[in-house]
């Protein structure tokens, strides 16, 4: 099934709202971080923690840019292209949006940072294992990595054998993705599934799950889904911090 035009601008001015939504509505950032629906970031957070920086990579239209900055992170998205919504979130908040960067060459000093999200980039990265060395460096000891990607066995890839995404290159169940972050020297503190994709009508379900059913349906749907055909793995992890080890043993 090929989507409308309308279709088309229902989603797009569905996906705008919702972004200039977290980007200006704290209580609604909040309360959405929480929700698997929004990759339940505000576990990955912790009380007191504002006011941190957070690099995103491959941020997109900006979503989570938005949510985080809205929360009080001190925010830098970085993606290859840039994005119409973009100025909508530099309206709203203090977000450092920038383009033409990719992870396997990050314009950032060593230990920039706090915090490192990856929601949605890893699927497409060049050299994933190069990107996991850039992040590691920018990353501060101690820091924390949030990653989120599309689980290779997925329902879509059950029945046809393929990736959801012609153009993605890089694939991780669960198990997978935990051990490719722990191969590169992140301590994994916890992993979870979620979300429903179908073997077919992908694009009516793009359409639908994007302002035509609620985010609460989508969730019941995830839940009826086993955990090991859902559509998104994600992993909680942090860059060990060796002068903390050191001090302990002493």
């Amino acid at each position: 099934m090929r989507l409308s035009a309308k279709q088309w601008q229902h989603i797009h001015a569905f996906q705008a709202g919702e972004i200039e939504r977290l980007a200006s509505d704290k209580e609604f950032a909040l309360a959405s971080s929480r929700r698997p629906h929004f990759t339940r970031v505000g576990e990955w957070l912790t009380e007191g923690e504002q006011n941190q920086t957070v690099l995103e990579l491959g941020c997109g239209p900006g979503r989570y840019a938005a949510m985080l900055s809205s929360l009080g992170y001190a925010v830098t998205g970085v993606d290859p292209s840039s994005f119409p919504a973009w100025e909508m979130i530099r309206r709203h908040t203090s977000a450092r949006l920038m383009d033409e960067v990719f992870a396997e060459d990050l314009p950032f000093e060593d230990e920039s940072f706090d915090n490192v999200a990856c929601l949605g980039a890893l699927l497409y990265f060049a050299d994933a294992d190069k990107a996991l060395s850039e992040i590691k460096r920018v990353l501060r000891p101690g820091g924390k990595f949030y990653v989120r990607t599309v689980n290779r066995r997925n329902l879509y890839w059950s029945v046809h054998r393929k990736p959801i995404d012609p153009a993605s290159t890089n694939h991780y169940t669960e198990a997978e993705l935990a051990a490719f972050l722990e191969s590169h020297g992140f301590e994994v503190s916890k992993t979870f599934s979620y979300g429903f994709y179908p073997p077919y009508g992908g694009s009516l379900w793009w359409w639908l799950s994007n302002g035509t059913i609620s985010i609460g349906m989508q969730e019941m749907l995830s839940r009826l889904t086993p955990k090991s055909r859902r559509v998104n793995v994600v992993a909680y992890c942090r860059k060990p911090d060796e002068s903390r080890s050191d001090n302990e043993d002493a």
